[in-house]
């Protein structure tokens, strides 16, 4: 992991909650992926520098801390997150597939 946490935070970057996450459900709940659409800068009275604006997967968009406020609350997930959330999306669609299929 960077010294720097928010030094990894991109645009395109796959986050999921971090420690310091307080927002409950906003991520649709615990596990659930986004994407980092916007890198705050200093300034901005929307999203300031030291936050990032997040897509969730499941429809949300917010800002959230990576460092502002001494606070993170997102983190990059696991390549093991990452396959499991794969092979999720992959049984969805193969159980679509076949109930479409049957019609």
């Amino acid at each position: 992991m960077d010294a720097d946490p928010y030094a990894s935070m991109q645009v395109g970057v796959r986050v999921v909650r971090g420690l310091d996450w307080k927002w409950g459900h906003q991520d649709s709940g615990e596990g659930n992926v986004g994407t980092v659409v916007e890198i705050g800068r200093q300034g901005s009275p929307t999203t300031p520098d030291r936050t990032v604006v997040v897509q969730w997967d499941q429809g949300t968009r917010t800002n959230y801390r990576t460092g502002f406020q001494g606070a993170f609350d997102l983190h990059p997930p696991s390549q093991h997150h990452l396959r499991l959330l794969q092979e999720a999306r992959a049984a969805r669609h193969a159980l679509e597939m076949r109930r479409v299929l049957r019609l």
